[in-house]
């Protein structure tokens, strides 16, 4: 697995480790049962990020700055995804009513994760952010960007150069193509998150 392309927050840097509690103020309506605790925990792992947040790939990166998921704990009642280490990367901001934390899962590179709870950590929806449309490959350069705004409406693009190589792995002349694959959305009051389909919005081919 590639753990040098991952993501980076460009609105706010985390200055303390992510493992620091979150304000008492973002968890105390929990309720006391022993999922509500489990929940509660499993919270305590994620800092709360403010908006508008603008997540884009980089080359100089690494997750491990942020804490992971416990598969051999109650993490798993709400991130149960097989492939791990998954990476708690925030909650965000007003949780009066739902509870909408994002999260990075394991991939080539990390895909940004979108997971909403009830106030007792039922899990209302989850999608996939990213795109994935990025990767490694000969005449192939791609950027990841998520954009959450105060509103919580989402946009999300890969902005992708890509050509032909020959044999000795050089881009020919004239096969460069740039183009974007977008996708749109919102997560509701009610936690829902809705997602258009993925679409390309421009395309150009270049002269090399």
């Amino acid at each position: 697995m590639n753990y040098v392309r991952i993501i980076v927050l460009t609105s706010l840097f985390f200055t303390s480790s992510c493992s620091t509690n979150t304000s008492t103020d973002q968890t105390k309506s929990i309720p006391e049962t022993a999922k509500g605790k489990a929940f509660h925990k499993f919270l305590q792992k994620f800092r709360v990020l403010a908006l508008p947040m603008e997540i884009r790939s980089t080359a100089d990166f690494s997750p491990e700055i942020f804490p992971a998921t416990d598969p051999n704990s109650t993490d798993t009642l709400f991130i149960n995804n097989p492939d791990t280490p998954n990476r708690c990367f925030g909650i965000l901001p007003d949780t009066a009513t739902v509870y909408r934390v994002v999260w990075l899962a394991p991939a080539e590179i990390y895909r940004v994760m979108l997971s909403t709870f009830t106030k007792s950590g039922e899990k209302i929806s989850e999608r996939q952010l990213a795109i994935g449309a990025c990767g490694d490959d000969c005449g192939f350069s791609c950027t990841e960007t998520l954009l959450i705004r105060k509103d919580y409406t989402i946009y999300s693009a890969d902005s992708i150069v890509s050509g032909e190589c020959n044999d000795d792995g050089k881009v020919i002349p004239g096969t460069t193509h740039r183009y974007v694959k977008a996708i749109t959305g919102k997560v509701l009051n009610n936690g829902k998150i809705e997602l258009s389909g993925i679409t390309t919005i421009s395309s150009t081919q270049g002269k090399n």
